[in-house]
């Protein structure tokens, strides 16, 4: 199977952040699967100091970046938390702090592709190994 026919699917990126504390030493993680759940590529990073939200918000971002690369075209975006969920959704001015994250975000959105955000439970973004 070639790449545009691998990518002409839908496509799920599953994102996490996290942070020891609020703020505290922040991580984040993502993992992009086609549509039968074939892992097609995956990041962590350590971010240093933040909140939890904006180590969500990193996640999102680098989860975007990782997609466009790997010529990802139709994506569901997973994340758990439900205010950065309401962040991506939201058209107004956004809360201080987060602003530069989430422009770079929109900036991303914005190519020639179609992302739909969702929010789902914890539990629906971990990778199940076998059946």
């Amino acid at each position: 199977m070639g790449k545009k026919e691998l990518t002409a699917s839908w496509c799920n990126l599953n994102t996490d952040g996290a942070a020891e504390g609020n703020p505290g030493k922040a991580g984040a993680r993502g993992l992009i699967r086609d549509e039968h759940g074939k892992w097609l590529g995956g990041f962590a990073q350590n971010i240093g100091i933040t909140t939890s939200v904006l180590a969500e918000l990193w996640a999102v971002k680098t989860g975007l970046e990782l997609a466009w690369d790997l010529e990802v075209r139709k994506l569901i975006l997973e994340v758990d938390s439900e205010v950065v969920y309401h962040l991506l959704q939201s058209n107004r001015d956004q809360p201080v702090g987060y602003g530069p994250l989430l422009r770079d975000i929109c900036v991303l959105s914005h190519r020639d592709w179609s992302i739909v955000p969702e929010h789902v439970y914890r539990e629906g973004t971990c990778v199940r190994i076998g059946r």
